[in-house]
């Protein structure tokens, strides 16, 4: 883990994106697809989550697409009043 926080304050900006699916978490058979991002300290902060019925790339890309704008949605926001809450 220290060879990680090493590389990213090395090689990075200093976050890094994680985006990953799982099974498990269902009972229908859908998918669950985590969007994530890891600071220098390897602390994983949850930015969304998205739910599939099959893992193709139309699906995953629409999935990671609305992400995206709900991301820059909060982001503008919180910059709209200074970063305060």
């Amino acid at each position: 883990m220290l060879l990680n926080g090493w590389r990213a304050a090395q090689f990075s900006s200093g976050i890094q994106l994680g985006v990953d699916a799982t099974y498990r978490l269902v009972v229908e058979g859908h998918g669950a697809l985590v969007l994530c991002v890891a600071d220098l300290a390897q602390v994983t902060h949850v930015l969304g989550y998205g739910i599939f019925s099959q893992e193709d790339e139309t699906g995953i890309r629409y999935i990671l697409t609305q992400l995206k704008y709900g991301v820059e949605a909060v982001t503008a926001r919180y910059a709209e009043n200074g970063w305060q809450g």
